[in-house]
């Protein structure tokens, strides 16, 4: 029966994307701060109103659902923004780390880039594998692995606190993630890694169990290298260990040496990757670029600003040359890093762009919609009911900023007052970590606390905690009662935490050479052009790629690649309205139907590049082949306008 609940939101959403019904509600989820958190509120009350034995797989199916409506929303409407091109392409830095996934399927080593975070794509390339190349389907996994450990969170917090507590989760936790749902981003995995230790973590303080804690370190310390951040949580969680259990102090120090080698264990997986594929030196390299940010009054964009001779050194050498000039700068005025320190801080707490609430500020393009029919006085023409509902929606984000910083206040205060408990005592112990790390992921660089990923649900512990707050009660927190089934919860996160490892086992195997495609062919297989045009070798992925069509001509669904109706693009001004949309917006309309857009691979520089076809040549399966074309640019992206393509 619990299986027949789980499927059936799954069904619902089969149906829905079939008939191409995604589109408006996934991007209603995606940028809704009103009505679309009631709607979750709302179902969450509805499922733990009163207790129900399908509950938990309800709650399961349920955020699944929603996570999977945003990411088929997106594809049907073609979103395009810093990070994927037409709702599906990977775009800036997602490009780069499916980039070095197909490195690795083609026998080459990881660039620089992923050798920063080698897990992620080390995970990617074995789900490239798994699904030969298809990139939709490699989504689903990411937004279904990521969903299922949400939903951990979730009925871990609700049965434990209660579930206005869990409903708190699940409404901050889903206003995180969505924006990275069809993004092949490290916060695909820091994220889901995060929440798994956060309920070994909270399990083995709600049972007081060292084991429990430190599986959870081990977690915690695998996704803080899949997605880097707040890295002082570690020791701080370490040091708490050894506060869960009473005993002698030989019996502590035992549980501090546990809990740093099960530290350890993240950076040495994260280490034995590098060594394999990657660039062993180049492991968090981009925090030089951060220091000297922090050093020198400003973001990690700083550097390159300041030293545009450097632009032509290797990307190595370039951060070496920069960590010598922030700590010769400290060492020369140590008052330097003091004080932006205290800047991190004070944009953490009071900066609104770049506060620990900003996660929440990924603004409605709907709202640029409303602003921009007033500028004109063309509100005549809209709907006042719609846009009443727009902007009610929109400028909920005020209300969510503030209730988040009263109820965090009064979650710090609830903890102290409940020091003494192991579950306090835990969040107490992150949040000095959390505050620890801010100078070296700050607020200015964190990109809307991206980089606090992996730490994401202690940090919405604490307004959490503002919730179980109660005038003149006399319950302390820590001490409610579980769940008679609380166990089960532990055994689901549990056996997460070992299909995770087992992922990362087999990720690890394919960079040792076991899992590679064949390449034969590839080296006989030269491109020549005429006429100047670009020769390339490429590998063609049919499901890396969007077919771009037009209501009047046929949609032709035999066709690979992901469909976008440009008549329905053109007029979907919800994707123009934002600055990091508008552009990409206006290059995809000026296309022409039957135009399929493509990400390709240069099996021979290790590189991958955009390409447009008409629709009727480009390759219905993965192949080897010589491709010829003229390079343009339209608005940020340079294509490659493909002429000619012939197989190997």
């Amino acid at each position: 029966m619990g299986a027949l609940v789980l499927l059936c939101p799954l069904l619902i959403l089969a149906t829905v994307a079939h008939f191409n019904l995604a589109g408006a509600p996934g991007l209603w989820l995606r940028y809704s701060y009103f009505t679309g958190p009631c709607v979750i509120g709302g179902v969450y009350y509805c499922l733990f109103r009163r207790p129900r034995p399908l509950a938990t797989p309800a709650l399961m199916g349920f955020l699944l659902l929603l996570c999977l409506l945003v990411l088929y929303g997106m594809w049907e409407a073609g979103l395009s923004d810093f990070h994927m091109i037409g709702g599906l392409l990977p775009y800036f830095d997602a490009k780069w780390y499916l980039t070095d996934a197909l490195r690795l399927l083609h026998g080459q080593r990881f660039s620089t880039i992923s050798s920063r975070r080698p897990l992620f794509s080390a995970l990617l390339t074995a789900l490239l594998y798994v699904t030969d190349g298809n990139l939709p389907l490699v989504l689903i996994a990411l937004t279904l692995l990521s969903g299922a450990a949400i939903g951990l969170v979730v009925r871990e917090v609700q049965r434990s606190a209660g579930s206005a507590a869990g409903m708190w989760m699940l409404l901050c936790l889903f206003l995180f993630y969505r924006r990275f749902i069809g993004a092949t981003l490290t916060e695909q995995l820091g994220l889901p890694l995060g929440c798994l230790a956060f309920c070994l973590l909270w399990r083995g303080a709600m049972a007081a169990r060292s084991d429990l804690a430190m599986a959870g370190v081990f977690v915690l310390s695998l996704a803080l290298n899949a997605r880097a951040g707040a890295f002082l949580v570690l020791p701080a969680v370490v040091l708490w260990s050894a506060r869960i259990r009473s005993g002698p102090r030989r019996q502590a120090l035992k549980i501090i040496l546990g809990g740093t080698v099960a530290a350890a264990g993240g950076f040495a997986v994260n280490g034995l990757i590098l060594h394999l594929v990657g660039i062993p030196s180049a492991a968090f390299s981009n925090f030089a670029y951060v220091l000297y940010g922090l050093v020198f009054g400003g973001d990690w964009t700083l550097a390159m600003r300041q030293h545009p001779e450097l632009a032509g050194l290797p990307d190595l050498d370039q951060t070496r040359h920069m960590l010598g000039l922030a700590i010769a700068e400290i060492r020369a005025h140590p008052i330097v890093l003091l004080t932006g320190c205290v800047r991190a801080w004070s944009d953490f707490f009071f900066a609104a762009p770049g506060g620990w609430f900003s996660f929440l500020q990924y603004r409605s393009p709907e709202w640029a919609t409303f602003r921009e029919a007033g500028a004109t006085g063309s509100l005549g023409a809209l709907s006042l009911f719609r846009e009443a509902v727009r902007l009610l929606d929109t400028s909920f984000q005020t209300v969510w900023i503030v209730a988040l910083n009263v109820l965090a206040g009064a979650g710090a205060v609830v903890a102290w007052l409940n020091r003494r408990s192991a579950p306090a005592g835990l969040l107490i112990a992150v949040g000095v970590g959390i505050l620890l790390s801010v100078p070296f992921a700050p607020p200015w660089d964190a990109d809307n606390m991206r980089a606090y990923a992996a730490t994401m649900p202690f940090v919405i512990s604490f307004p959490m905690l503002g919730l179980l707050s109660r005038p003149g009660s006399t319950r302390h927190w820590g001490e409610r009662a579980t769940e008679p089934e609380a166990g089960a919860c532990f055994d689901v996160a549990l056996l997460g935490g070992a299909v995770s490892g087992l992922i990362l086992l087999a990720s690890i195997g394919m960079q040792a050479g076991l899992f590679r495609p064949p390449q034969a062919g590839v080296a006989a297989c030269v491109a020549e052009c005429e006429g100047g045009r670009r020769a390339v070798t490429v590998r063609t992925h049919p499901h890396m790629a969007v077919r771009l069509w037009e209501s009047s001509g046929e949609n032709e669904r035999g066709r690979p690649g992901n469909p976008v109706n440009l008549d329905e693009l053109r007029a979907r001004t919800v994707l123009k309205s934002t600055p990091d949309v508008w552009h990409m917006w206006r290059g995809l309309t000026l296309l022409e139907g039957g135009t399929t857009i493509a990400l390709l691979f240069d099996v021979r520089h290790g590189t991958t590049f955009y390409a447009q076809f008409q629709t009727a040549e480009f390759p219905r399966v993965q192949q080897v082949a010589r491709v010829c074309g003229d390079v343009v640019r339209q608005e940020w992206i340079e294509w490659l306008r493909v002429k000619s393509l012939s197989a190997c």
